[in-house]
């Protein structure tokens, strides 16, 4: 049997082992979520600069091409009215999508979340 001293030296000796592990697992926690934040801020800043980038094109698009339509119906209005019913079919088209894109969304975020590519 053990001895009451030797007892205390294995309960202390496990003890210090679970208070490392403890104090690993937190430091892993903290940059993981670190990790996580970057990446999300990294994403969302590209994702505004290079988004209203190209919302400035096309809206220049849609009016360079509503005004050629327009002069060849001899109609601005007709030619405004034919790009804004394109603009509307699309955005329908990606509104009867979304529950896809959301799909295709999560799996993307997901496996970077849980590192199933790294």
């Amino acid at each position: 049997m053990q001895s009451e001293s030797e007892s205390n030296t294995s309960f202390s000796a496990i003890a210090e082992r679970l208070k490392h592990l403890f104090e690993t697992s937190m430091e892993y926690f903290q940059l993981k979520v670190f990790q996580q934040l970057v990446f999300t801020m990294s994403a969302f800043t590209k994702i505004i600069f290079i988004g209203s980038l190209i919302l400035f094109g096309f809206v220049f698009l849609c009016i360079s091409a509503a005004i050629a339509i327009g002069e060849a119906l001899a109609s601005a209005a007709l030619g405004y009215l034919i790009v804004s019913g394109i603009i509307f079919l699309l955005a329908g088209l990606l509104f009867a999508l979304r529950k896809f894109i959301d799909r295709k969304i999560i799996r993307k975020f997901s496996a970077v979340f849980f590192n199933k590519n790294h």
